[in-house]
């Protein structure tokens, strides 16, 4: 028989463990202070451009603002599969994981701000109690222009603490 056997060598199968957990949860976690930086200092600023779209009004269909999260998912795209296949370099190891953190902010993301807050999709229902708080914070940055630049934070979505 080769090989190790017990708690040790079964950690060492598994695909997300240790350092592989805290890369998802951190990358997890640092995307809303992320998203709300890009949000207030590109998208309110030299990416206004395209983000105006979005502060237009409704839309039926995509509009320009939707080139940004779609970058953001062709970045996270290009992690994973250099996560996958470049497995030559210990760093790269890494990049799923942290592909993976961001792919679960982005679902959350977009089932809030796009699919509750905006209705782009009627797929959740038109009222739930515990996200209304993010809409009001939402529909206050639209009315003022700024501030409540994250969409997810109890601090930039106005939520009581």
């Amino acid at each position: 028989m080769t090989g190790r056997s017990g708690p040790r060598a079964t950690a060492r199968r598994l695909p997300f463990g240790g350092v592989d957990a805290l890369a998802f949860a951190v990358t997890t976690a640092a995307m809303e202070p992320l998203s709300a930086a890009v949000h207030r200092y590109i998208g309110h600023g030299p990416g206004w451009v395209l983000h105006r779209s979005h502060h237009d009004g409704p839309v039926a269909g995509p509009e320009l603002n939707d080139v940004i999260p779609a970058a953001s998912a062709a970045a996270t795209v290009a992690l994973f599969a250099y996560g996958q296949w470049g497995r030559g370099r210990k760093a790269s190891r890494l990049l799923t994981p942290i592909a993976a953190g961001a792919t679960l902010y982005g679902v959350t993301y977009a089932l809030i701000h796009d699919l509750y807050i905006h209705r782009r999709l009627s797929l959740l229902p038109a009222h739930v109690p515990w996200l209304e708080p993010f809409r009001a914070a939402h529909e206050a940055h639209h009315r003022q222009g700024w501030g409540h630049w994250g969409i997810l934070s109890r601090q930039r979505s106005g939520l009581p603490r």
